[in-house]
């Protein structure tokens, strides 16, 4: 768990200092599509992440609709997001915005 806290870190540093994920990262990345961005209630506090189909990903199928843990850095021009544990390459977005009510509970994902 150490080094993904120190990998964390760096990149969080990098991206600050106006830095991107390197070209190899964005490709062994896995990748959402038809994403939208959801805040989440995570016990007492409130998280963004991003869902999608994804593709690439190491633990679910291609085709998976899945959400990304808490993100931690989200491009400004949305080709790419950061959660704690991983990189994610964000493709076609899914049009939609934020709802004012649109705070999803632990429940719903």
């Amino acid at each position: 768990m150490q080094g993904v806290k120190e990998d964390l870190a760096r990149d969080i540093e990098s991206y600050t200092c106006g830095e991107e994920p390197s070209i190899v990262e964005l490709h062994n990345a896995p990748k959402l599509d038809e994403w939208t961005v959801a805040v989440c209630r995570r016990g007492k506090e409130f998280v963004l992440s991003v869902r999608g189909t994804v593709t690439k990903h190491p633990e679910h199928p291609d085709g998976s609709i899945i959400a990304s843990g808490a993100l931690v850095w989200l491009d400004r021009h949305h080709r790419w997001a950061r959660s704690h544990r991983r990189l994610w390459v964000l493709g076609k977005h899914a049009g939609e915005e934020i709802p004012i009510d649109g705070i999803v509970t632990d429940d719903e994902g």
